[in-house]
């Protein structure tokens, strides 16, 4: 029930937004979700939206976000204790890219990954992600990427990337 729920575990910014809330209905991981999902929105509970245009901030009991629109995602979860989240960012001999993303002008992302065209996933996976570019100063007012462990990029918002 929107306004119940406390915990904000969940992340998707697009272009227009940053939002911490729980994504509905999510059974499993974010990760498994978005990667396997066939819905074209997502509803987040209980959101905190930062607007990247000003930076101004609003709670917002829900919303509907296209992840079409979706840049990326991230599901804040102690992996300690979760053997999936400690499978999934297991150290793994990865080639590191720079990653251009489309929508967001001045937004480039670098960490290691599998290359999109080898990866059938909507969302694909980059670890250890450093940020690059203006974006990264709003997207760091809007309390986000303090030392992610990863990233869920959506890979048709990848406009180009190459290895570092």
């Amino acid at each position: 029930m929107p306004g119940m729920s406390t915990a904000r575990n969940h992340l998707l910014v697009t272009r227009a937004l940053a939002l911490k809330g729980t994504v509905e209905s999510v059974v499993g991981r974010l990760s498994d979700h978005l990667r396997s999902s066939g819905r074209a929105t997502a509803t987040v509970l209980d959101a905190h939206a930062t607007w990247m245009e000003d930076g101004s901030q609003q709670e917002l009991p829900q919303v509907f976000v296209s992840l079409q629109q979706v840049l990326f995602a991230h599901e804040y979860v102690d992996m300690s204790g979760d053997p999936h989240l400690q499978a999934m960012n297991a150290p793994r001999v990865k080639q590191r890219y720079r990653v251009v993303v489309d929508g967001a002008p001045g937004l480039v992302l670098l960490g290691s990954m599998t290359p999109p065209h080898v990866e059938a996933s909507p969302f694909i996976v980059l670890d250890a992600p450093e940020w690059d570019g203006e974006w990264a100063n709003r997207l760091e007012n809007a309390g986000t990427l303090s030392n992610l462990p990863y990233l869920l990029i959506n890979q048709s918002r990848i406009e180009a990337y190459y290895p570092i």
